[in-house]
């Protein structure tokens, strides 16, 4: 757990990324994410949902903090990465 005063300082940089304004900036950046994941997804004829979805959240997160494009590519890189190392 954390605590103390670099807990306090990481809650304070974060708050306003959870707060309804920050929020709502975010809104047209996810729902493009969702949008463009379910085009996607009905172009396929069956997808494992579990591993869709989580790449979704995690697209999403990154486009929220470094734009649509830069989501999708870091992604991709991350998922090819880590099959590098399964294989």
């Amino acid at each position: 757990t954390s605590d103390g005063e670099r807990h306090a300082q990481l809650r304070a940089a974060l708050r306003p990324w959870f707060q309804s304004e920050g929020l709502t900036a975010l809104a047209p950046t996810f729902v493009g994410c969702v949008r463009r994941a379910l085009g996607e997804w009905q172009a396929r004829p069956a997808i494992e949902l579990s591993a869709a979805c989580d790449r979704l959240v995690a697209e999403c997160i990154v486009a929220g903090l470094l734009g649509e494009a830069a989501g999708r590519e870091v992604v991709h890189l991350v998922e090819r990465r880590r099959r590098s190392i399964e294989a």
